[in-house]
């Protein structure tokens, strides 16, 4: 048994050349992992040909048949040939070209690769020709090349993928899943190519058309669903677009947001992040940001060329992207004040076991009817004794920038929760508790960010042990720490004293929120920490201080707080993205009636 063993490790430690066969195999494993890898590069291959219709059709997931057309600028014969030759390329000449990558494909391993693990049928015709060219391959032998009748363009079938690799076959997903990761990618794909026209099928069955609109932003509004948060900024010499679902809208996982970065979908870690701490804490735990973001960044400052299937990029300087990344998602957010941009209804139904009525008002004159068997109590607005509108607000319209200077009316509250207000042109329900805590967060959010947080020295500091990356990345930050309130010493061994925390913290949360300063990634810049931190402390504290449901106000307390959400910065939500206030035109609830 020994022996055996002795001999088949001297068999196996003797140094030879593999065969071209296997060389292709394993460089084909790097590169073809499932159909989504081949469909992937067979699209970049059609944007870089100049195509603006591109066509894909899978069978059975792609596993039995992956049809790629499109009407780009086509190849010679030669080039046909040639294609499908490792490292033959169109993209690059020198090793400087790899510093300044500006094409989606550039390594020249693609076909090769598909080639070695399935059969493929290529067909291409340059432009201005009527004869093109036509190549049969299997697994990496050319069985013909000859001239054929051809479009404009350049058609690739791939059939039979790992037909003689099965052990990679077992790895595959059920077509399925399969079928959706590309559907998945494809739509991402197309947001950096609003000019092209995208059109998926299975099984000769339409699965995804997209046709050509005039942005990026506008392919957004094709692709998701609900209201988008759109923005185009540009910091640093970084170019970044992007349209992102309210909080409202919120994903279950990271996969649901798109990260664009010069025209390819990759997969980042550090511009995941910069977006999900842009929203703060208006996203809960467990809740990802739905949309995309793209950047465009000097070929010299990203490095594509790090992932074998061109997943992610290395940037020169991590922490200015961050940065720009931030600073563009939060002054969108920033701007979100006016009402529709948070939410209206279509139409309004309305159901009441009962009405609240306050002490001293009258019930209008409007009866409760039966429609359809069904008893609605419908609202009743409050009234004084002598059956006249309760006094005029003028207020400034700053959360709707088309207000501008209207008279509003507090007509009544209803569920002991929403209030509702009037003017000519339209009816307001506001969430009184969102929109107060919306108030106290932005005044609790602006003493932390001007530095006039107090800090509050503890009777016993509190010892707090972590984890050796937390500890690190909190000693890291301990200037940011020290601004948002927090007066904190290193103790060793992992281990800190908090000997003061802000005056607004309750005793309760102390180590949380210690905790969450050190869960803080090191790319984060101690400005951006404050700033995270600051928000969701003041967060808690306008939860817990903001008036509750239940409560019934006053008229001078409802028309308080209507002025001060009209007059705060951003006032559309409240901290955790749930709505302040909806909108109704008058228009619109005229045609609930058949009046218009």
């Amino acid at each position: 048994m020994s022996i055996a063993r002795e001999e088949e490790q001297g068999r196996q430690s003797r140094i030879h050349l593999l065969s071209e066969e296997v060389i292709n195999k394993i460089a084909a494993g790097e590169v073809v992992e499932n159909p989504l890898s081949i469909v992937r590069e067979l699209v970049d291959n059609s944007v870089d040909a100049g195509a603006d219709e591109i066509s894909i059709n899978l069978d059975n997931g792609g596993q039995r048949l992956i049809k790629v057309v499109d009407n780009g600028c086509g190849m010679s014969k030669e080039e046909v040939v040639l294609a499908f030759d490792r490292h033959a390329t169109s993209k690059i000449e020198t090793a400087s070209d790899l510093l300044k990558i500006t094409t989606l494909g550039f390594r020249g391993e693609a076909l090769s690769s598909i080639a070695a693990v399935a059969s493929v049928y290529l067909r291409s015709c340059l432009k201005g020709e009527r004869l093109g060219t036509e190549i049969e391959i299997e697994g990496g032998v050319i069985k013909s090349v000859k001239e054929t009748a051809s479009p404009e363009g350049t058609l690739v079938a791939v059939r039979n993928l790992f037909f003689n690799m099965p052990a990679r076959l077992k790895f595959l997903k059920s077509p399925q899943t399969e079928q959706r990761r590309i559907l998945h990618w494809l739509k991402g794909f197309s947001l950096a190519y609003p000019d092209i026209r995208f059109k998926l099928t299975a099984s000769n069955r339409e699965i995804l058309l997209l046709e050509r609109v005039s942005s990026s932003i506008e392919r957004a509004k094709k692709i998701f669903r609900g209201q988008l948060i759109s923005f185009k900024r540009e910091f640093l010499g970084v170019f970044v677009e992007g349209a992102l679902s309210h909080p409202e809208n919120a994903g279950r996982t990271s996969s649901d947001l798109y990260i664009l970065v010069n025209g390819r979908v990759v997969s980042d870690r550090l511009i995941a992040k910069a977006v999900k701490t842009a929203f703060g804490i208006a996203l809960k735990k467990g809740e990802y940001p739905v949309g995309f973001i793209s950047l465009r960044v000097s070929s010299e400052e990203v490095d594509v060329n790090v992932h074998p299937q061109k997943l992610e990029v290395r940037f020169s300087d991590s922490s200015k992207i961050f940065k720009v990344v931030y600073a563009a998602v939060s002054s969108a957010i920033k701007e979100l004040n006016v009402v529709e941009d948070f939410g209206r209804a279509s139409y309004l139904t309305y159901e009441a076991e009962q009405a609240s009525i306050k002490e001293g008002a009258e019930e209008s004159e409007i009866k409760q009817e039966d429609f359809a068997g069904k008893k609605d109590t419908p609202f009743i607005p409050f009234r004084d004794k002598r059956g006249e509108a309760r006094k005029i607000l003028a207020v400034k319209g700053v959360l709707n920038k088309s207000l501008g200077e209207r008279e509003v009316r507090f007509v009544g509250q209803f569920f002991k929760c929403f209030l509702l207000f009037e003017d000519n042109a339209c009816v307001y329900f506001v969430d009184m508790h969102a929109a107060h805590e919306r108030i106290v967060f932005n005044s609790v959010i602006k003493r932390f960010l001007e530095g006039r947080v107090k800090s509050q020295q503890l009777a016993i500091p509190i010892s707090l042990t972590l984890s050796p990356g937390e500890y690190q990345r909190l000693l890291g930050n301990l200037d940011a720490v020290s601004k948002a309130g927090f007066l904190i010493e290193d103790f060793g061994d992992c281990t800190v004293l908090i000997r003061g925390v802000p005056i607004y913290l309750k005793g309760g949360k102390i180590k949380e929120a210690v905790k969450e300063l050190a869960s803080f990634e090191d790319e984060i810049r101690s400005e951006v920490v404050t700033k995270v931190v600051a928000e969701r402390l003041a967060a808690t504290i306008a939860c817990h201080s903001s008036i509750r449901s239940g409560k019934i106000l006053r008229e001078d307390e409802a028309l308080s707080l209507w002025r001060q959400l009209l007059e705060a910065e951003t006032s559309g939500a409240c901290p955790h993205g749930r709505s302040t206030i909806v909108t109704f035109k008058k228009e619109e609830i005229e045609k609930w009636f058949s009046r218009r």
